[in-house]
């Protein structure tokens, strides 16, 4: 939520690779974090919208599609200053998804910022605190989930609080997100101080102790999230 950034319009579909687009709807939205679709039913599609940055909006929240688009149901609304952020869904098993939502007006934090389960592909969803970091200085939230486990999930949070300690913290639950706990004792500093920048985590379909959390710099662990180094390499600037 920059001052430069800009509204979209919708959601747009397209059946031919990308030669052509058809619009199809959520044109309030303004803002979407995540276009989740299902793993073996391309008809049934999640969308993350985040809504107007600068403003009360009640479009905000999680919408869903069972027929391509066609029509849509919100089916997860926090209030009018929280909007949906991330949608993660589960290849092992398609009834399981995972969504962060994120409290950014009047501030980028916020007391309802927080991590959702569905069990029945999206219809219903319950809020997954147990272990969990919460207050008003939560923030962006960005999610992961094992390809071999459902239960597993990984998410990387913003936490305004620790700024100079590094508010990035990466959260493991291995139960469905029934329980989180810190993976990591070290401080992590991949956010800028502004925090939040992409807050987006990825687990390997390989091997999912394998974690790279994206801020403005990247981190990569390979045991779980207990320890991170940061990817470096020859950075080359357009200007001086």
């Amino acid at each position: 939520p920059r001052n430069f950034t800009m509204p979209g319009t919708g959601i747009y579909r397209s059946d031919d690779g990308g030669q052509s687009w058809q619009h199809l709807g959520l044109s309030n939205a303004w803002h979407i974090g995540e276009i989740a679709v299902h793993p073996t039913n391309p008809e049934v599609v999640v969308v993350a919208v985040l809504g107007q940055f600068w403003s009360k909006n009640s479009a905000r929240g999680l919408y869903r599609t069972e027929n391509g688009g066609e029509s849509w149901q919100r089916v997860l609304y926090v209030d009018e200053c929280t909007g949906a952020n991330d949608i993660v869904w589960s290849t092992h098993d398609p009834k399981v998804l995972y969504a962060s939502m994120w409290e950014n007006f009047p501030d980028v934090a916020g007391e309802n910022s927080g991590v959702y389960r569905s069990s029945d592909a999206g219809l219903t969803w319950r809020k997954c605190s147990q272990g969990f970091p919460t207050g008003k200085s939560i923030g962006r939230i960005g999610l992961a989930i094992s390809a071999s486990d459902s239960k597993k999930v990984y998410a990387l949070v913003d936490d305004r609080s620790r700024i100079k300690a590094g508010a990035a913290q990466v959260y493991r639950s291995c139960d469905g997100g029934e329980n989180w706990e810190r993976t990591h004792q070290e401080n992590l500093h991949i956010f800028s101080r502004i925090g939040w920048y992409f807050a987006d985590i990825y687990v390997s379909p390989e091997d999912d102790d394998e974690v790279f959390a994206l801020g403005v710099r990247v981190a990569h662990s390979r045991d779980g999230g207990q320890t991170f180094d940061l990817l470096s390499g020859k950075v080359s600037h357009m200007t001086p």
